[in-house]
């Protein structure tokens, strides 16, 4: 017996698919700006002159980017929850785990752009008298911020698909609605299929943005015309001799 595809029901719901693309989107934004702040703190602290301070940012990195996001979800919901007695809701869980693993990854982006601006230009605004803030405010993140945009960008996508992790503590986000839909209407092709699209729709608006973004805000190191922020950003990232093989 053929299927017959029928999206009609899913037109009828889609204010349904709405409200969960809505929460999806909501819960990615608050959570990337957390973790731009956390990972922004770990990239200084990666960089500090502080043994403890230093050894501690590299170990909060090292295990966050080894723990599996799926299962850090449900010991933060539910393990956590009931040893500590400190109840989160699914839409505060998600974006505690989303915002603390996330951080690892934009602590590496961060750090990796702070250290891509040239020693000589802290040496030369000490030269000039300007104090510690003074010097990253007006030269140092200015530069580094071009540099890590793109790859916080791509961050962003990356977490966007992860969200759909949360629905299964119950939040209410792009899946969880999708799989409500189906069982009402015993169409899961068609809403799975939908859901599907927007996930993918999603991920290329915001991963083209991230190449549009990284021509827009490309450096010139004026000592090397040829070598732009981006492959200085790598070189540092990476760890190894930058070939101009690599960027072709």
């Amino acid at each position: 017996m053929g299927y017959t595809p029928d999206f009609e029901p899913v037109w009828r719901r889609a204010d349904l698919l709405l409200e969960g693309l809505a929460m999806t989107f909501v819960l990615a934004i608050v959570a990337m700006a957390c973790a731009i702040v956390l990972g922004l703190v770990i990239a200084v602290g990666q960089m500090s002159s502080v043994r403890v301070a230093r050894r501690l940012a590299t170990g909060y990195v090292q295990l966050a980017r080894g723990t599996p996001l799926y299962v850090y979800i449900f010991w933060v919901y539910y393990s956590l929850g009931s040893a500590t007695g400190i109840l989160l809701t699914p839409f505060q869980a998600g974006v505690f785990c989303l915002a603390t693993l996330y951080g690892a990854y934009l602590a590496e982006i961060d750090r990796g752009a702070l250290q891509s601006v040239q020693r000589e230009q802290r040496e030369a605004a000490v030269a000039l008298g300007l104090t510690a803030w003074q010097s990253f405010r007006d030269i140092v993140a200015p530069q580094a911020v071009r540099i890590a945009i793109p790859p916080t960008t791509n961050m962003f996508a990356m977490l966007f698909m992860d969200t759909s992790l949360v629905s299964a503590i119950g939040a209410l986000e792009l899946i969880r609605v999708a799989r409500i839909g189906s069982s009402e209407t015993f169409r899961p092709f068609e809403f799975y299929t939908v859901m599907g699209l927007i996930y993918v729709v999603v991920v290329l608006v915001v991963s083209a943005l991230s190449a549009w973004l990284e021509r827009v805000l490309r450096y010139e190191d004026p000592q090397a015309p040829q070598r732009s922020f981006r492959e200085a950003f790598l070189k540092r990232v990476l760890r190894k001799p930058f070939s101009a093989s690599t960027s072709r």
